[in-house]
């Protein structure tokens, strides 16, 4: 079955969430013996951060590096033991006092991403799921990001700031609401399966309508609700 995500949400062209995208171009140098090879020391750039040869380095506005972050498998370990870990891109998205650097080596999800606070100057989420960040609770304890490779379905976590998985799970696109995974004070909603315990109604997908039955969640304080609330997701 093939999926086609209709996206109804525009986190990332907002003000807020500016998106900077950046490739590193391999420099071919001659090793001892005479031959070429590709060694991975040219930089990378972007608004609020340079990668070079093992080091991230975060920025604020000005310029001046916050934060380095060592990253233990590019170009060789502490040893000195060479691997083929290659970062080619890096994509940035900028919300508020919040900065997601998500680095790539060749696959569609991240290599490695990171969630830096700014005022703290600190790494506070770390993983190698998820593509998009989606922001943060009004609280400023919860942050929410999205990933995976599929087209109607795609994962959902929610993390803390002390970068603990509180929620891990998938939601559907849908046509007529747009206001999904966007933080509502200290809560979102989502769309996903049927609860059956909830509800006598089922996802049943039609191949004649490429239509899927989805039901409406509210994540509050690290809680899950089902609400009574139903519709129809695209999906072919």
């Amino acid at each position: 079955m093939l999926f086609l995500l209709l996206s109804c949400n525009n986190y990332q062209n907002t003000d807020s969430n500016l998106v900077i995208r950046s490739s590193l171009k391999k420099q071919a140098l001659k090793n001892e013996n005479g031959i070429d090879t590709l060694i991975k020391n040219t930089t990378i750039r972007g608004d609020y951060f340079y990668l070079t040869c093992d080091t991230l380095y975060v920025t604020n506005k000005k310029g001046v590096t916050i934060l380095q972050y060592y990253l233990p498998n590019h170009i060789q370990n502490k040893k000195g033991i060479k691997i083929d870990i290659n970062i080619l891109s890096i994509e940035e998205s900028i919300h508020d006092n919040y900065i997601y650097v998500s680095m790539y080596a060749g696959d569609v999800l991240p290599y490695k991403a990171i969630l830096v606070a700014l005022n703290q100057k600190k790494i506070i989420v770390e993983n190698k799921r998820y593509q998009f960040y989606l922001g943060y609770s009004a609280n400023g304890l919860y942050h929410l990001f999205e990933g995976g490779s599929s087209g109607s379905v795609r994962d959902i976590a929610v993390y803390n700031s002390s970068n603990e998985l509180l929620k891990e799970t998938f939601y559907y696109t849908t046509i007529s609401d747009t206001n999904q995974l966007k933080w509502l004070g200290n809560e979102f909603y989502y769309y996903s399966d049927i609860d059956e315990r909830f509800s006598n109604k089922r996802s049943a997908w039609s191949p004649k309508t490429c239509l899927i039955n989805v039901q409406k969640y509210l994540w509050k304080e690290n809680k899950t609700f089902p609400l009574n609330e139903f519709t129809q997701a695209f999906m072919e």
